[in-house]
């Protein structure tokens, strides 16, 4: 019985202690914002898209992947509508690890269509390693995986300010009235002069369809399975065909 009490005693002394602690984190209401894409009738822009697109892989890309999203949904109708030759262009100029070829050996090639995009970091670990212990989220499914969705990224990105007097930050720590815990280590990007604010407006815009996008792409198979291909060689023409005159031969 002494044994059970203490334990009592020792349960709400930790959560006694853990709510002083955590009472020093300010929380604050999400900046609200009339997004265009909101609604049934909601649009998204194609330049706007595009350029959103330029903002992610001119800033975000170093960091951040968009591992749920291929080359080829920069040509799709409904998104950043970036010609087939256009988005042939940008997948090429990234190196894709492949194979194995007729020696069983990995090789790299120029990036096409059906590629996925191309990760900063080959895994987590080596992103957490790289940013001093932090994981910089994937993106493409940003909006959804946090409370607020476009409404939280868009405050993340505007809620750099000091911190209140008696709040500790490390080094290399700043702080945002948004995050949860008022601690980031991503450097504030407008400050830094990285981005300019419509460009936020931009890549919040290209995130949201992403995710939006996925979603109806994601339903299609929810109720079948598709066969897997045996061989590499029908891999090759699979996504040969794919790349040619007729999309529609591709899976």
């Amino acid at each position: 019985m002494l044994l059970l009490l203490n334990r009592i005693i020792l349960v709400v002394f930790i959560s006694l202690f853990s709510f002083s602690t955590s009472s020093e984190e300010v929380k604050s209401e999400f900046i609200k914002t009339k997004w265009s894409f909101e609604g049934i009738f909601g649009t998204f822009d194609r330049a706007s898209l595009q350029r959103g697109y330029q903002v992610y892989q001119e800033v975000c890309s170093g960091c951040h992947s968009v591992q749920h999203l291929s080359y080829r949904n920069l040509s799709e109708k409904g998104g950043p509508e970036f010609s087939t030759e256009e988005a042939k262009a940008i997948a090429a100029q990234f190196e894709v690890e492949d194979g194995p070829n007729s020696d069983g050996e990995m090789f790299m090639r120029p990036g096409r269509l059906s590629d996925k995009f191309v990760k900063p970091y080959p895994n987590v670990e080596a992103s957490t390693a790289a940013n001093d212990g932090a994981y910089p989220p994937d993106m493409s499914v940003l909006t959804k995986a946090r409370a607020g969705g476009a409404d939280y990224i868009y405050s993340l990105l505007l809620g750099y300010e000091d911190a209140p007097t008696g709040f500790e930050l490390d080094d290399g720590v700043y702080y945002n009235k948004y995050m949860p815990g008022n601690k980031i280590k991503m450097s504030p990007p407008l400050s830094d002069g990285l981005v300019e604010f419509k460009a936020i407006i931009y890549l919040i815009i290209l995130f949201t369809l992403v995710y939006m996008s996925k979603q109806k792409v994601w339903s299609q198979f929810t109720s079948k399975k598709e066969p897997e291909e045996e061989t590499f060689d029908k891999v090759e023409r699979t996504v040969t065909e794919y790349e040619g005159e007729d999309p529609k031969t591709f899976k």
